[in-house]
């Protein structure tokens, strides 16, 4: 189970009774902390006292000293709860005695096991999955991160953000969960009693001024304008911004600009519907509309093929400097060339 499923099941009281040993395993720090809190609300409740809750990095201990306080249940307290921080090499030590324990757990303690790998092939793994808790703390992609995230914003701040919002958050701060989860606090803040988070938003608030002049070179090719996408591009390149990095963002407007082409030419799609299903943000569809038909048919299929090769060439496909490789990608998409 993705440990985002298991904090939703357990904010709707959908889990049943929690075993006796949870693995965590992958490197989002920020969803095993809130397993951690889940957990201990779970099953310690709210007032926790120190001989309820054990919490250490693996490395500074051994497994009969742990073995032992799992065992060993406060008269104070019903039930006992450790947490093993780094423990990829406690685990590999004591895997056989993890094996055993896990089979057969105490009634009244968790053993919470926080690990960046634990191949689902091996023992202990297919143990933890049968008789406890198999939670992967692993990035979000695609459709699985944007669920994530509008359940998110809904479940915690009460507010409503898109598909496209979901999108753009990605691909300015990539799929680390703690960064995602921490910009849509801000956004949620930001935006105040306004019930719903807009691009218009995230740009705003989210990577400051290099983001905004990332968005002003983008439309500024779209629109014709190359010396000020040249500009800003200048601008990027002379604050330290990679060239692989910012193709990632025209990759992200472009595709979709191609996607709208491709609907219109081959799916016979009336060009505004077509820029409409590709999921172009609305402020941006009139302008999307008139720049496809400034390139015309023949320039609009080959967006893709453009992008594609420029990606190979800023990846040592070429001699020619990346500087160079990204100002040609600049003036080819504008369709100036």
């Amino acid at each position: 189970m993705h440990a985002t499923e298991f904090l939703f099941k357990a904010a709707n009281a959908e889990l049943g009774d929690l075993p006796g040993v949870v693995a965590c395993v992958g490197k989002q720090r920020a969803l095993k902390l809130r397993i951690y809190a889940r957990l201990k609300l779970d099953l310690l409740g709210l007032d926790v006292t120190e001989d309820m809750l054990t919490q250490l990095s693996a490395a500074s201990t051994e497994w009969k000293s742990i073995h032992d306080e799992l065992k060993t249940i406060s008269m104070w307290s019903p039930t006992r709860m450790i947490i093993l921080e780094d423990a990829d090499a406690f685990v590999s030590t004591y895997r056989p005695q993890l094996e055993a324990y896990v089979d057969k757990p105490a009634k009244k303690s968790m053993l919470v096991l926080d690990v960046s790998t634990m191949p689902s092939n091996t023992k202990l793994a297919k143990l933890v999955k049968d008789k406890g808790l198999f939670l992967e703390c692993s990035e979000l992609t695609g459709s699985a991160l944007t669920q994530y995230l509008t359940k998110l914003a809904m479940d915690q701040y009460g507010k409503r953000i898109s598909r496209q919002v979901c999108e753009l958050l990605e691909q300015l701060l990539g799929n680390d969960l703690g960064m995602l989860e921490s910009e849509l606090a801000k956004l949620a803040s930001y935006v105040g009693d306004v019930k719903e988070i807009s691009t218009d938003d995230v740009q705003k608030m989210v990577g400051g001024w290099k983001t905004e002049t990332t968005w002003a070179m983008l439309d500024a090719t779209r629109d014709g304008n190359v010396g000020k996408a040249l500009s800003c591009f200048d601008q990027l390149v002379t604050s330290g911004e990679a060239s692989q990095k910012l193709l990632g963002g025209l990759v992200f407007v472009f595709r979709k600009y191609a996607t709208a082409a491709s609907l219109a030419i081959h799916g016979n799609m009336p060009l505004p519907a077509a820029i409409k299903t590709a999921g172009i943000f609305p402020r941006d569809q009139k302008p999307v509309e008139d720049y496809l038909k400034r390139i015309k048919r023949e320039k609009a299929q080959l967006l893709l093929t453009k992008v594609a090769k420029a990606d190979a060439n800023l990846k040592g496909g070429s001699q020619l400097p990346d500087r160079v490789v990204f100002e040609q990608l600049i003036l080819e998409l504008s369709g100036v060339i």
